[in-house]
């Protein structure tokens, strides 16, 4: 009898088609800012691109100086700027034709600095449901200076994107508090360009580590999706009007 052909094996099951990965977005500096006789100076007034308004309510969350790692629950990805440094044309380009995403493996010795810090949570992304992006800073005693001090490694997550498109801060909160990740710390706080000065101008440390903070990502209570940025090496570029003669 001749034999019958051997049953071909089933094709394992596919997953969903890949969804729309998104680069960190682009966040403009809160100030408005201006080149004067050859000096880049920062003024005390809103950049009219971030749509922010002294008395809104916002989110003062701490900026971390890290690594900016996005991971799905198919891996790790990093940002890769297409310009060089100091090429003027950068500060005008989008996030699309300003940054590349590239995958990254955590086992790879040029990625060692961000596995200290990463490594812990890779269980908790690959759980993550498809179309979800986390983006987080990886962060440790050998990324910077800031944390030179300490023996110390983590990551802190900032924001999560859906199919490509970010989620409300809110949703952000909620997203941490259901998966265990490490959020930045927050403030809620009315908007006022003067306070925020102040503030970074005290030497605050982050909340929850012995370091000094970067600054502040300002974001949105509603649902506009305003964000801002400033940082407190920036300081020193503000313009002051300089004190009236009585």
């Amino acid at each position: 009898m001749p034999r019958k052909p051997a049953a071909k094996p089933k094709p394992a099951a596919s997953r969903a088609p890949e969804a729309p990965l998104r680069t960190q977005r682009k966040i403009h500096h809160l100030l408005a800012s201006r080149e004067f006789r050859g000096d880049f100076q920062y003024l005390l007034q809103h950049n009219p691109k971030t749509g922010f308004a002294d008395g809104d309510n916002v989110l003062l969350t701490e900026k971390w100086d890290g690594t900016t790692v996005q991971a799905t629950n198919r891996g790790f990805f990093k940002r890769l700027d297409t310009f060089g440094a100091g090429d003027p044309e950068k500060h005008e380009a989008d996030e699309e034709q300003r940054y590349r995403l590239v995958p990254i493996d955590l086992e790879d010795a040029a990625n060692a600095h961000i596995r200290r810090g990463a490594a812990r949570y890779e269980e908790v992304f690959r759980r993550m449901e498809d179309g979800l992006c986390c983006y987080f800073e990886a962060c440790a005693d050998n990324i910077g200076a800031r944390f030179s001090h300490l023996n110390w490694a983590d990551i802190r997550v900032f924001d999560f994107a859906m199919n490509g498109e970010y989620l409300p801060f809110e949703d952000a909160i909620m997203k941490c508090e259901e998966l265990d990740l490490p959020l930045v710390a927050y403030v809620d706080a009315t908007l006022n360009i003067p306070d925020v000065v102040h503030r970074l101008e005290q030497g605050l440390e982050y909340t929850d580590v012995h370091a000094p903070l970067e600054g502040y990502v300002i974001r949105d209570t509603t649902e506009q999706g305003r964000i801002a940025k400033i940082r407190v090496n920036d300081l020193p570029k503000i313009y002051r009007e300089p004190p009236q003669d009585e």
